[in-house]
């Protein structure tokens, strides 16, 4: 393990131009069409590799890697590869798949593994026994995680004879099947603990004292006897004693300078999240005398480590730090090294991405398209952690708002497209809006709403609508708003059949409704592609009496049937149905909807609004805007009463009030003058946003 941390903490600059390999182009264009090395059953699905077709090393493994990272299900693929004549596997990583069933690994053990990552997956009881079986030219196992599948044995048989490393993070063994599990391993010189220790007890690793060359401790509770034990591994290059709950280590102030003396082997150490090398906090215990007598501990032995982590300590601050590399928070190049040693570490990649967000909204980076690479990997890595995909879409926006220089190759931009679902749809303190305006500058729009179209596509496909189809035509929703261009480009790609399809399929889901309806708000507010709507006037005509999410439906049906109507009679080519009926139907629904209901939209101009307002040829669509804007400044005075009036829209709504129009309704006036009446309100009590 000690060579994996070390590979991993040197932050080279991205190779920014290179293209796809030819590996991995094949093998791309094989996930894509298994028919061209697997027999295909009558389900459609790859059954087995083709007789007479041999699957070399490098290829077998890229594609069984890469079908899991990207798919993390499926165990049919995995059973493809259980004939050793047809192919052959080394090195197979599994990690973070929803599944892995009996017949998969079975299938995978088989082969002549040399390493295998099957970390944070779900498995089967029954799937341990096959693993006790692997072939002894297994030199790497990591089990992070998987506590079901090591909980579900009472004794554990591994004789794994070869075995070098092994992670048996996060898994709730007791001393006894620690004791058994790695008692055997006569070869073991690589261990991860995490989250395992409670009691302080490391005696379970005496079988390995003299042999162990990384020790990884992250979040173990530690005690005093534990660091005195620790001195025994004479062996030792990388021992990770960091911490996510501080509490879980006590104030030790010279435990560093005892464990530099004692492990004369070691070059890397990781005491980020403690206060081990804390000098206020060491004093405190009386132990220390000088404020700097941890750091000073390194000089003492005329010892400068390979790699410190320091991250979420002060320490990190310090000058001079006794270190090659050093993980922390205080600059751009400690923050780069923490997210490439803790990509596996959810809290540590958490707390990177908040220091790098503090560094970017303030500062430009010397190594941006670096960054970039890194976040993107953190939201690919933890696509669910509501924190990681905060941090991270904050830190993009800022990095491709202000660095135009930033060096984004095909791949990146591919990548980035791929997780661009996370990065539209998280809320931050920055407004969606200028979400948008990121993925505008990147270049990324065409390639989200083909992103979007496809998942749309794919759950019409199976009859599904989740919230991954919701957040899909959310996301249309708001690259469509104000943005002309973009509303062209979703009626170009067979929009309005799609959510013709969602609408007949899915007409019971208030949540996806609402969201198609305000796609086509934004539709219908440009001009020149209201032609392609008057079509569908029915569609939008019978939408007017839906009150499934409230009055939102019926809202934005009446605003787009007045977008349309907006354009005059001679627009309206339609014969049926007939432009008066719809409009009379129209003024029923609006006068149907409660004036005091709360809305789920967000303005941020009334401008489209403000338009309708001058339409005196068909009074039903001034009836529509003016109950909008008297809605708004009813329930929400401190958002839209100022905003009004900024964009001259009490100038407009005098004019209505002393019109003398023919065609104009009282009810109308009644509504504009409400409005009026709740901006003055505003006025003389200073109701605005805070």
């Amino acid at each position: 393990m000690i060579e994996t941390v070390m590979a991993g903490i040197e932050p080279d600059e991205v190779d920014t131009y290179s293209p796809d390999s030819l590996l991995d182009i094949t093998c791309n264009h094989c996930l894509k069409n298994p028919q061209s090395f697997c027999n295909i059953n009558s389900l459609g699905l790859p059954s087995q590799i083709r007789p007479g077709v041999y699957i070399p090393l490098e290829i077998a493994e890229k594609l069984v890697n890469a079908y899991y990272k990207n798919y993390k299900s499926g165990n049919l693929f995995l059973s493809l590869f259980c004939d050793t004549n047809a192919s052959r596997l080394q090195r197979v990583c599994l990690q973070g798949c929803q599944s892995v069933s009996e017949e998969g690994l079975k299938a995978v053990c088989q082969q002549d593994l040399v390493e295998l990552d099957i970390s944070e997956t779900h498995f089967e009881p029954s799937c341990l026994s096959h693993l006790q079986h692997l072939k002894p030219t297994l030199q790497s196992l990591n089990l992070h995680g998987c506590d079901n599948l090591m909980n579900s044995a009472t004794a554990y048989q591994f004789q794994f004879t070869n075995l070098r490393v092994l992670d048996i993070g996060q898994t709730s063994l007791k001393q006894h099947q620690l004791h058994q599990l790695i008692k055997p391993l006569l070869n073991l010189t690589s261990i991860d603990l995490s989250e395992v220790v409670s009691d302080g007890d490391l005696t379970f690793l005496d079988s390995v004292l003299n042999q162990l060359r990384s020790l990884v401790l992250f979040d173990c509770k530690l005690t005093l006897q534990s660091f005195h034990y620790l001195c025994q591994f004479k062996a030792l290059r990388h021992l990770d004693i960091s911490q996510d709950s501080s509490y879980h280590v006590k104030t030790f102030p010279n435990v560093v300078p005892m464990l530099l003396q004692k492990l004369q082997t070691l070059v890397s150490l990781d005491v980020s999240g403690t206060d081990l090398l804390f000098p206020e906090k060491a004093m405190e215990v009386g132990d220390c005398k000088g404020t700097k007598c941890n750091i000073n501990a390194f000089k003492d032995f005329n010892r400068k480590l390979e790699f410190l982590g320091l991250l979420d300590t002060d320490v990190c601050e310090e000058p001079n730090l006794p270190a090659v590399k050093v993980s922390g928070g205080a600059n751009e190049n400690q923050i780069l090294i923490s997210l490439k040693v803790y990509m596996s570490r959810c809290p540590f990649i958490s707390k990177s991405l908040d220091n790098l967000f503090d560094i970017v909204r303030g500062t430009h980076l010397q190594r941006p398209s670096l960054a970039v690479t890194l976040i993107v990997a953190a939201m690919s890595r933890y696509p669910y952690n509501s924190r990681v995909q905060i941090s991270g879409s904050a830190s993009l926006y800022h990095l491709t708002k202000r660095d135009s220089d930033i060096k984004l190759n095909f791949k990146l931009r591919r990548s980035l497209s791929k997780h661009s679902l996370h990065m539209v749809t998280v809320v931050y303190a920055f407004t969606t809006r200028q979400s948008i305006s990121m993925l505008h500058h990147i270049k990324m729009i065409t390639s989200i709403h083909k992103t979007m179209i496809t998942i749309i596509k794919e759950r019409l496909e199976q009859r599904i609508c989740d919230e991954v189809m919701e957040i899909a035509w959310s996301t249309l929703w708001n690259v469509t708003d104000e943005t002309s261009e973009n509303c062209k480009m979703f009626l170009d790609g067979d929009g309005m059949q799609l959510f013709l399809s969602c609408l007949s399929i899915f007409k019971e889901t208030p949540e996806l409704l609402r969201n198609m309806m305000g796609l086509m708000g934004n539709v219908a507010e440009v001009e020149v592609l209201r032609p392609q709507l008057v079509k569908y006037t029915n569609v939008f005509s019978d939408l007017l009496d839906n009150r499934s999410d409230g009055i939102e439906v019926s809202y934005n049906a009446a605003g787009v049937i007045s977008h349309i109507a907006f354009d005059g009679a001679a627009a309206w080519n339609v014969e049926y149905p007939s432009r008066q009926e719809v409009l009379s139907k129209m003024v029923k629904a609006i006068e149907s909807w409660d004036l005091q209901s709360n809305r789920n939209i967000n303005y941020r101009s009334f401008e489209p609004i403000l338009r309708l307002l001058t339409c005196y040829h068909t009074p039903p669509v001034q009836h529509w805007s003016v109950w909008a804007l008297a809605n708004l400044c009813t329930v929400l005075p401190e958002r839209y009463c100022a905003l009004l009036k900024k964009e001259g829209g009490c100038e407009i709504l005098h004019d209505i009030v002393v019109s003398q129009q023919p065609l104009l309704y009282p009810r109308i006036k009644e509504l504009a003058q409400i409005t009026l009446d709740k901006v003055s309100y505003a006025d003389e009590h200073e109701v605005f946003m805070e």
